[in-house]
């Protein structure tokens, strides 16, 4: 059994940025706002309530208790601890922060220290929380680096995407060669991350992607597309190609980058 931790001291807040969603939805950019409790609705025993349910979260993890924390998530938050895995983690967090709220979700954000195999690292977090038969559940956690667990992210993956056409990569005028790099923002699981649109098997070139829906994982057999990384894709010259990442087992999707000649 591991250890139980207690809270880790307050450190300085670093701005996030946005995960843009199909060029048009973004999910909320959280700077830290300093409004109070009453401006963002909600009384004190609410807000009592959320923060137990992140606690029990956390709890169940150091205590390597798998029942409590897939009763305290849902959604992009679930499925990724397992017996297996558990074990090999222990978290430890900064106080809780209420900075956002609507009728249909709160996000708490805290400073949260994540141990694996000895390992530590300190990130901003914040615990999306929804609501469901009156009691609240974790939706959603996101972290600046991205928090993946055996392989599965516990939000939509914060990526950043750019990409290079070349038409002289292949031998007709109608098609083309596009390298898309991963430009910032945590790794994605190259299993779930897959490439759409107008997708080509181009003559006279050999890109890594030649067929509409293929992953990253089956094109080039990666585990991860991180930071620094590239993938090439044959496309017509006329391209229009989106990428998505499906957490596996939920067969939820999040639209990552779409890219078009303009």
């Amino acid at each position: 059994m591991k250890p139980r931790s207690g809270h880790v001291h307050a450190m300085p807040y670093r701005r996030r940025r946005v995960l843009t969603v199909g060029g048009s939805l973004s999910l909320v950019a959280l700077t830290g706002c300093s409004g109070g409790l009453d401006q963002l609705g909600g009384g004190s025993s609410q807000l009592e309530a959320q923060k137990a349910v992140v606690d029990q979260f956390v709890t169940g993890v150091n205590e390597d208790d798998l029942d409590a924390v897939d009763e305290a998530v849902g959604s992009w938050a679930a499925g990724a601890f397992t017996a297996d895995n558990i074990g090999d983690y222990t978290f430890d967090r900064g106080d809780l922060r209420r900075t956002d709220r609507d009728e249909t979700y709160v996000i708490l954000e805290t400073e949260l220290t994540i141990t694996h195999r000895g390992d530590s690292r300190t990130e901003a977090v914040s615990f999306r929380l929804s609501q469901s038969r009156e009691e609240w559940y974790i939706e959603q956690i996101l972290v600046v680096g991205g928090l993946i667990i055996d392989g599965e992210p516990l939000g939509p993956p914060s990526v950043f995407m750019d990409a290079e056409f070349d038409s002289e990569a292949t031998d007709g005028d109608e098609t083309g060669v596009l390298t898309v790099r991963h430009s910032g923002g945590g790794p994605l699981p190259a299993r779930g991350t897959a490439f759409f649109g107008t997708i080509v098997d181009p003559e006279g070139a050999d890109p890594d992607i030649s067929t509409a829906g293929a992953t990253i994982a089956e094109a080039t057999q990666r585990s991860r597309f991180g930071p620094g990384d590239s993938v090439t894709v044959g496309v017509e010259t006329e391209y229009d190609v989106t990428v998505t990442y499906t957490k596996q087992g939920l067969g939820k999707t999040v639209l990552l980058q779409d890219f078009t000649p303009s």
